[in-house]
């Protein structure tokens, strides 16, 4: 018998995993089975934000570290200029992750696939502005 998983929907809003997708693309995940995760190299997965309560990041699996990741999975975003990702916070524990995307693309935007120039030092929200707002909304969005 096939289980069929719902899938998840999400939206793209920065540049770390540029050209591949980009802010405004929506995206399809499907959840890993608690029991049986299954991961290869070379897929992207979206993870909870080690360092940061109740948000997502998308990036791809660079390695599975032990059997079935039971030491964590390097992830790494494929704009590594504009990516927060194992380089800077070590492996992401196999429970951390969402799921694995299995559609994507869809520009509900009409974004350019060109991402801005990367600006230096890290970017601060200032608490209370629309942008402090967005990224504590429960909305599914995906950061670097």
């Amino acid at each position: 018998m096939v289980l069929l998983r719902r899938l998840r929907r999400f939206k793209v809003h920065d540049w770390s995993m540029a050209p591949t997708f980009v802010p405004g693309e929506t995206i399809w995940v499907r959840p890993l089975h608690p029991d049986h995760p299954t991961l290869e190299k070379g897929w992207v997965v979206v993870i909870q934000d080690p360092e940061v309560a109740g948000r997502k990041l998308l990036k791809r699996v660079e390695s599975i570290q032990g059997p079935e990741g039971r030491e964590g999975v390097i992830v790494v975003g494929d704009n590594s200029l504009r990516s927060r990702d194992s380089r800077h916070f070590g492996p992401v524990p196999i429970d951390r992750v969402v799921g694995v995307v299995v559609r994507g693309g869809i520009s509900t935007t009409g974004a350019s696939a060109q991402p801005p120039a990367p600006t230096s030092g890290a970017r601060k929200i200032r608490q209370g502005s629309p942008a402090a707002r967005s990224a504590s909304s429960p909305r599914r969005g995906i950061s670097h």
